[in-house]
């Protein structure tokens, strides 16, 4: 679908609001989950975050930040597992997963494209 280029605007502007809120909120809940790790009730609120911004993201074709939102699910839906115990020292790659997709969030709506980068690929 084609938009003119005052919809695209809004429509990124709309998207990199509501995406940075969904990044807020993640680390709010990885810092939850941090302090108490073998309490999994935030696992599926985060999974739901993930899978939000994943999906805003792939509608406007912004691939590098839908692929990490799956990894990010993915990782979730290992933690979810009962018998897995959440390694504390993920946290740190976890957040900077967090401020990667901020930054991306800002290229990719700056671009009003896709944006990738060495540091992208490595987390793909």
């Amino acid at each position: 679908m084609q938009y003119n280029p005052e919809e695209l605007d809004e429509i990124l502007n709309i998207f990199k609001s509501e995406s940075e809120e969904i990044i807020q909120s993640l680390n709010d809940g990885f810092l939850l989950l941090e302090k108490i790790p073998e309490d999994k009730t935030p696992l599926q609120k985060l999974f739901q975050l993930s899978h939000s911004l994943k999906g805003a993201a792939r509608m406007l074709g912004f691939n590098s930040i839908q692929d990490i939102a799956h990894k990010l699910e993915d990782i979730l839906s290992f933690w979810k597992k009962e018998d897995v115990v959440i390694n504390i020292d993920a946290f740190q790659e976890i957040y900077e997963v967090c401020d990667l997709l901020l930054l991306l969030v800002g290229r990719c709506v700056e671009q009003k494209s896709n944006y990738s980068d060495e540091q992208v690929m490595t987390f793909i």
